[in-house]
């Protein structure tokens, strides 16, 4: 384990929900991979600022006249409100116990491919059909076969990485 907790910032409306959803999967698998705990507000709190009255509560984007962070903000800089109510309570706990707050190894999901192997089946009774294909189509169709073959057993053509240019999902 490192000496630090690395703080997962809140849920941010001013941000693609997706993209915030990739990079959070990177910098989990990075802590992770290298003993680091987080502090996950953006898992642990319901501080999103998609809704426009957290965004308005709990952010802001410039100083009040008494030089502290006001409200109303864009919802990417937590103000003290959302530092006391959000952050505190979580890095809080982090902190006492960094080595119960590196994230767990990630078990993926258990996919159905029966579709996968109906499509494969019928893709294989055409590839027979020698009599109404062209050599070149086949070729063609054994190709995606072999490949959709390996993305469903996990493995790739290592040498093409053809596997991974006709489905990037397989990688």
């Amino acid at each position: 384990m490192r000496e630090l907790v690395y703080t997962a910032v809140h849920k941010l409306g001013s941000r693609d929900n997706d993209v915030q959803e990739k990079f959070r999967a990177i910098e989990l698998a990075i802590c992770r991979k290298y003993g680091v705990a987080v502090a996950d507000v953006y898992g642990q709190t319901d501080l999103d600022t998609n809704d426009v009255n957290k965004k308005n509560d709990y952010t802001f984007d410039s100083l009040g006249a008494n030089g502290l962070p006001g409200n109303n903000g864009s919802g990417t800089h937590p103000n003290l409100k959302a530092i006391e109510e959000f952050y505190v309570p979580v890095v809080t706990e982090a902190l006492k116990d960094p080595a119960s707050h590196i994230p767990e190894v990630e078990v993926p999901p258990t996919v159905d491919k029966t579709v996968l192997e109906t499509k494969l089946n019928e893709a294989k009774a055409e590839a027979a059909k020698v009599d109404v294909y062209t050599e070149n189509s086949i070729a063609k169709l054994n190709k995606v076969i072999q490949d959709a073959e390996a993305c469903k057993t996990g493995r790739s053509d290592q040498s093409s990485g053809e596997a991974s240019k006709t489905n990037p999902g397989c990688d």
